[in-house]
C-alpha cells in the first residue's frame, strides 16, 4: 500500500515557513508545503499567485526531476498561469541541457507540456 503524505498547510501556518526559509532556503519540505498553499490559493488571493511561482521555480530549478512536479498543485494552468509559463520552460529547457538521461526529469516535463496549449509543443 502507498500511502501520500498531502503537504497541506493552512493560512496561519504559511508566514512561519516562509520565515524558516529565510534561514533555511533549501529547506525541500517546506517549500512543498508552500508550493501546495500557494498553488490551492493563487487564483482568490492576489499575493498567492507570486509566492506560488517563486517556490515552483525554485523547485524547478533545484529539483527538476522531483516527483511532486506532477501532482495536481505544481500544475501550471495554460490560462490562469500564462505569465509563469515561458520561465517555468525556460528552466525545464536548462535542466534537460544538463540531465538529458533523467527518466523523471523527462515525465515531469511530459506532465507540464501536456497541460499546456497546442503551439506550446513545436
Amino acid at each position: 500500500m502507498i500511502r501520500i503524505t498531502l503537504p497541506f498547510i493552512n493560512a496561519e501556518e504559511a508566514p512561519a515557513l516562509e520565515e524558516l526559509l529565510l534561514s533555511q532556503p533549501d529547506e525541500l519540505e517546506t517549500r512543498l508545503k508552500l508550493i501546495a498553499y500557494y498553488g490551492g490559493h493563487r487564483y482568490r488571493d492576489q499575493n498567492a499567485a507570486p509566492n506560488y511561482y517563486r517556490h515552483l521555480k525554485w523547485l524547478v530549478t533545484l529539483h527538476p526531476e522531483h516527483p511532486d512536479l506532477r501532482l495536481p498543485w505544481c500544475d501550471v494552468n495554460k490560462f490562469l498561469d500564462a505569465d509563469c509559463i515561458p520561465a517555468i520552460r525556460e528552466l525545464y529547457d536548462l535542466a534537460l541541457a544538463k540531465h538529458p538521461d533523467l527518466a523523471s526529469l523527462h515525465a515531469n516535463i511530459a506532465f507540464f507540456v501536456t497541460t499546456q496549449p497546442p503551439p506550446f509543443l513545436t
